[in-house]
């Protein structure tokens, strides 16, 4: 059974580089040392996913404690602890669960369906849409959660990167004003107003 949780977090102006490495990694997969399944990722490192097997015995990633981080499975998508996770990167707009005791976001987006939204009434379509994902439409979120994922906070950082970009580099339009070069021996620093002219008298 999955119980949704939120953190309260300060907003990341960032993201971290190692993020990307992380959504494109294969987890639950044969690990290259070919003995047992990749189930931790080193944000450090930012290279391949590996086993267990591999973080006690290879010392690869010795003084990388922190960084890190354990994969667990759950609804058979990867996820990762929110007390590991939160450390490096701010959660508070990603929906989170509890599995086996333990609060987790998932890794790669939920992939919500349209014909979730079709086939509900009205009242039912309005509460709905207020809980979707705001990039792959995922339906089961917790208002004021954002996204379902950590792929989709991804996608949704980009995105929104890009519209203050081009929002930048749009120019205001400006009208100008021609400037009044008064005749040579005139007085007058402003141009006379004209007088207005009237339509004839049918």
């Amino acid at each position: 059974m999955e119980e949704e949780e939120q953190l309260v977090q300060e907003p990341q102006v960032d993201l971290p580089p190692w993020l990307k490495p992380l959504i494109r990694a294969n987890f639950y997969e044969n690990c290259q040392c070919g003995s047992r399944y990749t189930n931790y990722f080193c944000s450090e490192c930012e290279g391949l996913p590996f086993c267990d097997k591999c973080k006690n015995m290879t010392h690869q990633h010795d003084g990388h404690d922190d960084k890190v981080l354990p994969v667990c499975r759950a609804s058979h998508q990867p996820g990762i602890n929110n007390l590991s996770l939160k450390k490096l990167l701010d959660i508070s707009d990603i929906q989170q669960y509890v599995i086996n005791s333990k609060k987790i976001v998932y890794i790669p987006q939920r992939r919500g369906k349209e014909n979730n939204v079709q086939k509900a009434g009205a009242e039912e379509v309005n509460r709905i849409v207020k809980k979707r994902c705001e990039i792959c439409g995922w339906p089961k979120l917790s208002l004021p959660v954002r996204f379902c994922s950590i792929e989709c906070k991804e996608k949704g950082f980009r995105k929104e990167q890009k519209s203050v970009k081009c929002a930048k580099e749009e120019k205001p339009f400006k009208i100008e004003e021609e400037e009044y070069v008064a005749p040579k021996g005139s007085l007058r620093k402003k141009p006379r107003k004209r007088v207005p002219v009237r339509s004839p008298l049918m």
